[in-house]
């Protein structure tokens, strides 16, 4: 196998990586914000849509869009030294 393929194959991992966590925290906002709409619940969503900015607010310095790119970034790392890793235990067993 060339290196192209690999190389492809480790950005699309890292992409995904990065873009998974991403739409997560995303996807846990909107949710969030989507039942704060039922009556009983605004305060309730508040609270959580306030305590995630305050968790994100740790990881990115004070802005919850940088605790966002930071656990990202973190992720992107792991899931392409995972794919390296993983790569090379194939290539190792397959005898290659």
């Amino acid at each position: 196998m060339s290196i192209l393929p690999k190389f492809f194959r480790l950005l699309l991992t890292t992409a995904f990586s990065f873009v998974a966590p991403v739409f997560l925290i995303g996807a846990i906002l909107v949710g969030l914000s989507l039942v704060g709409f039922v009556p009983g619940f605004e305060i309730l969503c508040q609270s959580g849509i306030e305590g995630l900015a305050r968790f994100l607010e740790i990881f990115g310095d004070g802005s919850p869009m940088d605790g966002v790119l930071a656990i990202g970034f973190a992720f992107a790392v792991v899931g392409a030294i995972f794919d390296t890793y993983a790569s090379y235990r194939y290539q190792t067993l397959r005898g290659n």
